[in-house]
C-alpha cells in the first residue's frame, strides 16, 4: 500500500491523433525508468533516496507521470513527469515567503505545494505534456487547500520560464548564488554557480488573504510555540521517546530525524552505535553561527561551496570523521546544496565519507535541544531555555533545573 493514495488521472488523446497519452502517478516500478529520465534532462544529480520517495508517494511528494508509445506497436514508456512536495509555510526560506507575500504568521501552519522536477522526453515535446502536468500540479494544490503553488527556475531555462508565465505563474524575484552544479552537464562546464527565479501561482488568485479559521489559527499559534518550548525544555530521555526510531545499521537514513540525533552525539563527544564518528558543518552565515550553533560544529556559508580551494580546507578539517551532517537554518535549500557539492568534491578527492542532511536544520535541532548547553552554544541554548521556561510556566507547567 503506497504511503499517498492518488486518485488515477483520466486518459487524454491528444489533438495530434497519434498519440494517446495516459496520465497517472508514479509507481515503484516507474523507479529505473524516471531515474534515467531525470538524468537525461538535467544538470543535477538526484538521489536514489528522491527517487524512492517519488515513486512511492513518500515525505510528501506528490508527483503525476505521463506514459505513451511512440508508436501504434511501440510499448508504452514515460515521457513526462512532474514531483511536487507539501510543505508548510513555516517551513519556507524567510526570503521565499517574503517575496510571496505570505511572511504572515496567520499562513505560517498553512501549506504550499513545491514543484521539485518537471520535464518531458525530447520527441514528446510540444504536445502540451508540459502543460497538462503543471494544470495536475495546479488541481492538486486546489484540492488540498495549498496556498500557494512554487518553484525556482535556474535563470538561462527560458524555456521553462515561458511556460509557467503561460501556464499564470509570476515571477517575484531573482535570487543570487542558488545552484551549485558541478556535474559537467549544465551548459557551460566552467560555470558551476547559477541564479535563479522564483515563480509563484496562487490558489485562487492572491496572496495572503485571511479567513476566519486563519484568525483562529494565529490566536492558537502562541500555544503551538509553548508546547514546541516545553517539548524542549524535557529530559533527553523524554524527548528521545518522541523522535521517530530507526533501525541501527551501518548508516544513519538520509535526510532524517535520527540526523539531528547524530548531531547531538557529536556535541556531545559520543559515537554513533557503530562507532563512527561524525562532524557537523554549519552552512549558514557567520551572523546566523554566532548566534546559535551545535557544539563543536564547524563553519562554511553556503556561498562559499562553489570554491573548490574552500571545500578542500573544509575536507582537511574532517579528516578523521566517516559521517558528516550538514544543515542550514530549515535544511530546506542552502543545507542540501551544499552538502551535494560537499559529496560531489569527495568523489572526486577519492575520500569515502558519508554525508547526511540534518532534517529541520537547526531551527528543529533548537526545538528538541535548544536548552541542554552541552550541545548549544553561542546563546541559543540560554534563550530557548529562558523561553521554554517562561511557556511552561504561562501553562502551569513546573519548570525543572537545567
Amino acid at each position: 500500500m503506497r504511503a499517498l493514495e492518488q486518485p488515477l488521472l483520466a486518459v487524454q488523446q491528444l489533438t495530434s491523433g497519434t498519440l494517446t497519452v495516459k496520465y497517472r502517478p508514479l509507481m515503484p516500478e516507474d523507479f529505473h525508468a524516471v531515474k534515467a529520465a531525470h538524468a537525461a534532462l538535467f544538470p543535477i544529480d538526484y538521489d536514489d533516496a528522491f527517487f524512492h520517495k517519488a515513486t512511492n508517494g513518500l515525505d510528501r511528494i506528490w508527483s503525476c507521470a505521463a506514459f505513451a508509445a511512440a508508436g501504434p506497436y511501440a510499448e508504452e514508456q514515460l515521457v513526462g513527469f512532474i514531483t511536487a512536495k507539501t510543505v508548510f509555510l513555516h517551513e519556507c526560506e524567510v526570503s521565499d515567503r517574503q517575496h510571496m507575500g505570505l511572511l504572515s504568521p496567520v499562513v505560517d501552519h498553512d501549506t504550499s505545494l513545491y514543484i521539485l522536477t518537471l520535464g518531458v522526453l525530447e520527441g514528446f515535446r510540444g504536445r502540451g505534456i508540459a502543460s497538462s502536468l503543471i494544470q495536475a500540479a495546479s488541481q492538486r494544490a486546489c484540492e488540498t487547500r495549498c496556498r500557494a503553488l512554487f518553484l525556482h527556475v535556474i535563470t538561462y531555462n527560458t524555456q521553462a520560464m515561458g511556460l509557467y508565465s503561460m501556464q499564470g505563474f509570476a515571477c517575484v524575484a531573482r535570487l543570487s548564488r542558488f545552484y551549485f552544479i558541478s556535474t559537467g552537464r549544465q551548459p557551460d562546464p566552467n560555470t558551476q554557480v547559477y541564479d535563479a527565479y522564483l515563480y509563484v501561482q496562487y490558489v485562487g488568485g492572491a496572496a495572503g488573504l485571511a479567513t476566519p479559521w486563519d484568525v483562529l489559527s494565529l490566536a492558537l499559534s502562541p500555544v503551538r510555540s509553548a508546547l514546541a518550548r516545553i517539548h524542549s525544555c524535557m529530559p533527553g530521555f523524554c524527548r528521545q521517546q518522541q523522535l521517530q526510531q530507526y533501525p541501527a545499521g551501518d548508516c544513519f537514513p538520509d535526510s532524517s530525524t535520527v540526523a539531528g540525533e547524530a548531531a547531538a552525539a557529536a556535541a556531545n563527544g559520543s559515537r554513533t552505535s557503530n562507532n563512527k564518528e561524525i562532524a557537523v558543518v554549519d552552512v549558514r552565515n557567520s551572523e546566523e553561527f554566532s548566534s546559535g550553533r551545535v557544539k563543536g560544529a564547524l563553519n562554511l556559508d553556503s556561498t562559499s561551496f562553489s570554491d573548490n580551494s574552500l571545500i578542500d580546507k573544509l575536507v582537511d578539517q574532517l579528516q578523521f570523521k566517516s559521517q558528516v551532517v550538514v544543515h542550514c537554518a530549515k535544511s530546506l535549500q542552502r543545507g542540501p546544496q551544499s552538502a551535494a557539492a560537499l559529496k560531489q568534491r569527495l568523489q572526486e578527492l577519492g575520500i569515502n565519507k558519508q554525508v547526511l542532511v540534518m532534517d529541520g536544520g537547526f531551527e528543529k535541532f533548537g526545538e528538541l535541544y535548544g536548552s541542554d548547553s552541552s550541545v548549544v552554544e553561542g546563546g541559543a541554548a540560554p534563550k530557548l531555555a529562558a523561553a521554554a521556561a517562561a511557556a511552561a510556566a504561562a501553562a502551569g507547567v513546573p519548570s525543572e533545573e537545567h
